[in-house]
Parts: structure tokens; C-alpha cells; sequence
């Protein structure tokens, strides 16, 4: 008899079957605004939704979140783990709650139902136990690398593995506002997955009555983003090389000109605003700090300043 009540329960719950997800082991999350996140990206097909099973979330910190069915299905278990560590904070909860949505489609399309369960005989007085089978196979769905972020944010659905580096050239100003002196600049910066390195090269003009001078820079370049967030990142960047000047007189009878060079340093932050399209992205820079290089002197007067306070201005383009 209470063998016949629980078959009758069961077959209640399966007619009101629909997928769940928990998110009890979801500690490092929002729950809240995770569970309406995922509200918002599971699939709407009635056919999907009558299916009896749950996608379980378990998310140990913020980088890393797995993912997996239950009950186990007859063919090996449903998993994915998702590697949220590159992964922008303001993205995270929309890059997991796709994950679910995909869990959910697939789960829904797998037609072997649960994994077998063993009846024990029981007596008339005690309630049937029912326990699982054996684990299941390994899982089939392997670790997912984390998605390209540009077309999630445009499209909304994962892409492959994004590039593990990027190049960008670039051009711009830099301006010592010490002894005001601009120099036209161009470089170029290899992003790798936690550091940008990079060379810069500069070069000016200016004047003074006791002749002309031309100050240059070159340059080595080591970066780290600080923050980033909705295509806006603060950067930290240090430079280092040689700064110097060329000098010429106006007339050899009233004057001699001698260039000088000398090491150069320089510390700085940028604000850096990125445009991205598929496979390369525009950005814009500013960027200020303070130097330490030479300063040129005519006549007993500062002609051009390598250092002091530095602002600079980049345009460039970013390549995948």
C-alpha cells in the first residue's frame, strides 16, 4: 500500500516536472541577483521546461563555478566548469547564467532518463528505500575556457577561447609642462594575460634665440590594468630608456652647442577607453604622472624640460 501512495507522489511530481536550479553552494555570489539573472537567460520552449531534473551551481569563490545535473542521466553525468577569472566583475553573473542556460538545454535534450535506481524489498511496516546506482561515467561535457567577452557582450551567447595576447600601435603627445615641451609620439604594446610590455620612441622641436634643438626620447614600457569596467580600464605604467637633445647654434661666433643625453624614468596613470569590434578594438588614452630625465639649458635659461610633470594623449588600435 505505501508502495502504491509513493508511485502515485512520483508520478504527481513528474506531471509538474519542471528544471530547477539550485543555488545553495553558490556562496560567493549575489544569490538574488544571480537567480534573476538566470530568470532572464533560460529558455522559454514549453518542450524544454517539462523535463523533471535540477542544474546545481556551486561556486567555491569568483573565479571558478561548476556546474551539474541531477539525477545523473543513464548515459554519464551533465557537468561544466566555467572559469570566470579573466572575466570582468560586471560580466561574471551574465557569463554564468548562460552556462545554466545552456546546462538546461542540454539536459532537456538528453532522451536516456535518469540513471537506473535500486529497489530494496522492504516489509509492510518500513518505507521503501531507493537508492541511486553506481556513479556514472565521467562527464561529458568537458571544462569550458572562459568566452570571448566582446561577443558576449554584443550577442549574449559564449564564444570560443579569446586570444592570449593582443598588439597595439599607437600614436600621440606628450607634453612636460615644467619648461612647456611637446614631442609627437608613436609605440606599440604586446598585452599579455596579467602584464603589457612595450617601446615608445618621441621626438620635438623648439627654438631659442641662441640657436634650435631637437629633444627625443626611446623607451621601454611595463603595464598592468588596475580596474576595468563597461570599455573603461585605469592603467599603471612605468617607462624607462634614454631622453636627449641635439643642439645647433644660430652662429658659431656667439655660441656653441652641445647635446646631451641621459637616463630616463617615468611613472604614470592612464585612463584608457576601448571600442571593441570583432577581432580588434579602437582605444584612447590619457595619461599623466612625473618624469625624471634632463632638462636643456641656453644662456643660463631652461630651453626644454625631459621631465617633471607629464601628460600624455594616445590614439591606437588594438589587434587579436
Amino acid at each position: 500500500m505505501k508502495l502504491a501512495i509513493a508511485s502515485v507522489a512520483a508520478l504527481a511530481a513528474v506531471a509538474n516536472a519542471e528544471p530547477r536550479v539550485e543555488l545553495a553552494r553558490c556562496t560567493a555570489f549575489d544569490v538574488r541577483a544571480l537567480r534573476v539573472a538566470i530568470d532572464r537567460e533560460l529558455p522559454t520552449d514549453p518542450a524544454l521546461r517539462t523535463r523533471d531534473f535540477a542544474i546545481v551551481v556551486e561556486c567555491p569563490d569568483l573565479a571558478t563555478a561548476s556546474l551539474h545535473v541531477e539525477p545523473v542521466p543513464a548515459d554519464g553525468a551533465i557537468a561544466r566548469t566555467v572559469d570566470l577569472g579573466e572575466v570582468p566583475t560586471d560580466l561574471r553573473l551574465k557569463l554564468l547564467a548562460l552556462a545554466v542556460a545552456e546546462l538546461v538545454e542540454v539536459a532537456a535534450s538528453d532522451t536516456s532518463g535518469p540513471a537506473p535506481q535500486v529497489l530494496v524489498p522492504v516489509t509492510d511496516t518500513i518505507a521503501p528505500v531507493i537508492r541511486p546506482a553506481p556513479r556514472a561515467p565521467p562527464p561529458r561535457i568537458a571544462a569550458a575556457p572562459p568566452p570571448d567577452l566582446e561577443q558576449v557582450v554584443s550577442t549574449g551567447a559564449p564564444a570560443p577561447h579569446p586570444a592570449r595576447w593582443s598588439l597595439a600601435p599607437s600614436v600621440g603627445m606628450r607634453l612636460y609642462t615644467s619648461t612647456p615641451t611637446a614631442l609627437a609620439q608613436a609605440g606599440a604594446e604586446l598585452a599579455l594575460p596579467w602584464l603589457r610590455i612595450g617601446v615608445r620612441g618621441a621626438l620635438g622641436t623648439g627654438s631659442d634665440a641662441l640657436g634650435s634643438f631637437r629633444p627625443y626620447l626611446a623607451t621601454a614600457t611595463v603595464a598592468r590594468d588596475l580596474a576595468c569596467r563597461a570599455g573603461l580600464c585605469l592603467v599603471a605604467r612605468i617607462e624607462g630608456g634614454v631622453a636627449g637633445v641635439t643642439a645647433r647654434p644660430a652662429s658659431t661666433a656667439v655660441a656653441i652647442a652641445h647635446d646631451a643625453s641621459a637616463a630616463y624614468g617615468q611613472a604614470t596613470l592612464a585612463g584608457e577607453l576601448v571600442h571593441r569590434f570583432t577581432g580588434w578594438s579602437v582605444l584612447a588614452s590619457i595619461e599623466a604622472g612625473w618624469a625624471e630625465g634632463l632638462i636643456a639649458r641656453a644662456g643660463g635659461r631652461d630651453a626644454a624640460a625631459l621631465a617633471g610633470p607629464v601628460v600624455i594623449g594616445e590614439i591606437g588600435v588594438r589587434f587579436r
